[in-house]
């Protein structure tokens, strides 16, 4: 424990964001612990759906007025240097939705990554995404910034800051004492900047090794998100690891229940002490899925809604058939489940609104489709297997990039012709 607090001070930031008007833009950086580059409405043409080519992992929050609020990361052909954050909005429950409102972003070789977004206990809406050199530096970086008015449109957001090492997209978890609890996530260091052995090499001096962080990581914040400092972690064995993308729900004795990625698909880790301590992670009894994000809370009803990959919740699954399960007696079984989408899909996330709702989104084809697909239902209509509510819809599209994708020559030409930028 000693030895991960030395290693894990602290880091934040306090140089303001810089806030640009359309067409302003930063020099490029290979600091990934400055401040990104922030722009609101209208955003630069660059992040609009027409000069999009990728896009993956969209996180989904509700504001207190119901204001529904999307991120996802996006931008050039991949998961690689040129990424961004991107931000939308809906007002009606997701029937129409904003073009891009909010942008995150620093010209390559650092990039903003994987961001998620929550609504916190006392009401803000707060952006969250991971600040790193190429495709990953093996330190990272959790960065925040909250929204002055999560009911408006068109709100003011605040200054970034840095908040840790790693970074994370899932929403925290509040205990009953009020501590927030981070899932930081941590992995080693790549040796080129695109994820798959595409774009120049990293650069020894820019990497970092940090093996004690590659496990599923829990952060602690006792002064509501200000700071935070690392707590524990459920130990994943090295054969095991890869992007830990873990969630926690409390059982009704106080246990702290963990679902995490792991290389065989999904693991739990168990705490009985509020988070100070945790079980190896292992994989879990009667869920079965891939190695991908899953999502899972409680619901104000007090069952519990897992959103995974594969139809039966104890068999492998490749990444189709994305599935609400609903348990109603403390995960032990899963007897009511809802298809929400078929195809080749991943990454969900979902809120449930003050009456009952679920909103959830997924990702559709990264490079293809380049979707975000979006669903609303109730818990009736999970138990029903079918949409027995009015107003229920499953497959709406929130947000489509509609470039057409590029070969990575075709991109290196396209990027270097616009001076580098993605």
């Amino acid at each position: 424990m000693n030895c991960l607090r030395r290693f894990h001070l602290l880091f934040c930031c306090t140089a303001a964001s810089v806030i640009l008007v359309p067409g302003g833009r930063a020099s490029e950086r290979k600091d990934a612990l400055l401040p990104p580059t922030v722009y609101t409405a209208p955003v630069p043409d660059r992040y609009l759906d027409a000069n999009r080519m990728f896009l993956c992992g969209p996180g989904i929050t509700i504001s207190r007025g119901g204001r529904l609020w999307v991120t996802f990361k996006t931008g050039d052909i991949g998961e690689d240097e040129d990424n961004c954050t991107v931000v939308i909005t809906s007002g009606d429950r997701g029937e129409t939705w904003s073009p891009p409102v909010l942008a995150v972003d620093i010209d390559g070789p650092v990039r903003t990554n994987d961001p998620g977004i929550w609504t916190d206990p006392n009401g803000k809406v707060t952006l969250m995404w991971g600040q790193v050199y190429g495709f990953w530096d093996g330190r990272g970086g959790y960065w925040t910034m909250t929204a002055e008015n999560g009911d408006d449109a068109n709100t003011r957001w605040s200054r970034p800051v840095r908040l840790s090492d790693g970074y994370t997209k899932n929403k925290p978890f509040v205990t009953r004492d009020g501590t927030w609890l981070y899932l930081i996530e941590h992995f080693g260091p790549k040796t080129r900047r695109g994820r798959f052995a595409r774009g120049a090499p990293m650069e020894p001096e820019l990497t970092f090794s940090l093996p004690q962080l590659h496990h599923a990581n829990v952060f602690a914040s006792r002064d509501q998100g200000q700071t935070l400092n690392f707590l524990s972690h459920a130990r994943i064995p090295p054969a095991d690891q890869t992007f830990q993308e873990h969630m926690i729900v409390e059982k009704r004795d106080g246990t702290l229940w963990m679902l995490g990625r792991a290389k065989y698909g999904i693991g739990e880790s168990f705490s009985r002490d509020q988070g100070r301590t945790w079980t190896e992670l292992a994989p879990a009894k009667g869920i079965q899925g891939p190695s991908s994000r899953t999502f899972f809370r409680r619901l104000a009803s007090g069952n519990i809604l897992l959103v995974k990959n594969g139809y039966d919740i104890d068999r492998p699954s490749p990444r189709t058939h994305l599935t609400a399960f609903l348990s109603e007696d403390d995960g032990a079984t899963w007897p009511h489940r809802l298809l929400l989408d078929p195809r080749a899909t991943s990454y969900p996330d979902a809120v449930q609104d003050p009456a009952g709702t679920i909103y959830a989104v997924h990702d559709f084809e990264r490079t293809g489709a380049k979707a975000v697909v979006f669903h609303r239902f109730t818990e009736a209509d999970i138990k029903s297997g079918k949409i027995v509510t009015e107003g229920s819809a499953l497959g709406r599209i929130a947000n489509q990039a509609t470039h057409r994708t590029l070969s990575a020559k075709e991109y290196d030409a396209w990027k270097a012709a616009r001076g580098g930028r993605e």
